[in-house]
């Protein structure tokens, strides 16, 4: 990813994109909302959609059962569409993949707030894609969720418990 900002951007809205937000996304969505630091004045937004979803399904199954393990709970969850309106309200728009952050890019250009990749946050430090557990075994979903558990991790400590993005890792090649 770019350095995304010379300046703090105040994270009021975050927005997470995956294909179909019913594995990926509202997995980190729901992540995300149990591990942001309550102390901190400004409590961002946390929403998510996909790229190709349809409106109003719900998690998968495997995906509701891979996150119940960090007590996190996304059976409420139902899936949108990703629209401009969503990524322009976004200060920070997290993808899993770069064809993701490539598509935001092109379709609201300079509209859209700071894109990258959350597997930009992982433990090698070297930006990946998160792989799409869709049709995969109830294993593939637990170590799917673990893997965005623990960017999200770093993306907090990232962050310093400032809730501003100041810069972020480097795209993928």
């Amino acid at each position: 990813m770019p350095d995304l900002s010379p300046k703090a951007v105040p994270l009021r809205h975050i927005l997470i994109v995956c294909t179909g937000n019913i594995c990926r996304s509202p997995m980190a969505e729901g992540l995300l909302k149990s591990k942001w630091p309550g102390h901190l004045k400004l409590q961002p937004v946390i929403y998510s959609a996909g790229t190709h979803a349809m409106d109003g399904l719900p998690a998968e199954p495997y995906a509701i059962r891979a996150v119940s393990a960090y007590g996190v709970d996304i059976r409420a969850h139902h899936s949108r569409v990703l629209a401009p309106a969503l990524m322009k309200r976004a200060d920070l728009i997290l993808a899993m993949e770069q064809q993701q952050v490539d598509f935001i890019r092109n379709w609201v250009g300079d509209g859209a707030g700071i894109v990258g990749l959350l597997g930009g946050f992982n433990a090698a430090g070297t930006p990946v894609e998160i792989p799409d557990p869709y049709g995969c075994s109830a294993d593939t979903y637990r170590k799917c969720a673990r893997m965005i558990r623990g960017c999200l991790e770093r993306l907090i400590v990232h962050l310093g418990g400032n809730p501003g993005v100041k810069k972020m890792p480097g795209t993928m090649p």
